[in-house]
């Protein structure tokens, strides 16, 4: 024990309390930056396109020919022609949703019970893209998380998860443009 814990036995209690603040200030600023936000001019001149996107915490490593580790992500994306969408890429491999059939994506929103969402293949037809369908559903359920994890069916994977950090979304940053 040092002389001044000894002669100040407070003083231990108050620095402990002190540096658990300011380590909360710490993770406070750091909250919110793994979101990219992007504004750009729609190209037919409507306006303008904002998107936020993550990438996932997590990897997954598909078998050959799409061997190697990869990351997902996810972009939730205002186009002034197309509306709003929730976009989930992944780097290499085959989503098994078409455009016009649909699939279902498994979404876990903290540790809440898995909530499931119709989603659709894009309309250039990548096999590495999905609209996630209800938007709205969607991010309500987001701004109340710090994590959620997604799981879909990909062409001889099953449903791999990739899990995203969504806490400190920025609301102002998305809709604004910088």
């Amino acid at each position: 024990m040092d002389m001044l814990t000894r002669d100040y036995p407070d003083i231990g209690a108050k620095y402990e309390r002190l540096a658990k603040e300011l380590l909360e200030q710490v993770n406070r600023l750091d909250e919110g930056l793994q979101w990219e936000y992007i504004h750009t001019d729609d190209p037919m001149g409507k306006g303008l396109i904002h998107q936020a996107t993550v990438v996932s915490t997590n990897t997954v490593d598909f078998d050959f020919p799409y061997s190697g580790p990869q990351y997902g992500t996810l972009t939730l994306r205002t186009h002034p022609r197309y509306g709003r969408d929730v976009v989930f890429r992944i780097e290499k491999g085959q989503f098994i949703c078409r455009l016009y059939e649909g699939c279902n994506v498994v979404v876990r929103f903290d540790d809440d019970s898995p909530t499931t969402f119709s989603a659709i293949g894009s309309a250039d037809h990548s096999s590495k893209v999905l609209f996630i369908q209800n938007y709205d559903k969607f991010l309500g359920k987001m701004l109340k998380a710090k994590r959620l994890r997604i799981s879909v069916n990909v062409f001889q994977e099953a449903a791999p998860m990739f899990e995203f950090d969504v806490k400190g979304f920025d609301q102002i940053k998305y809709k604004n443009s910088s």
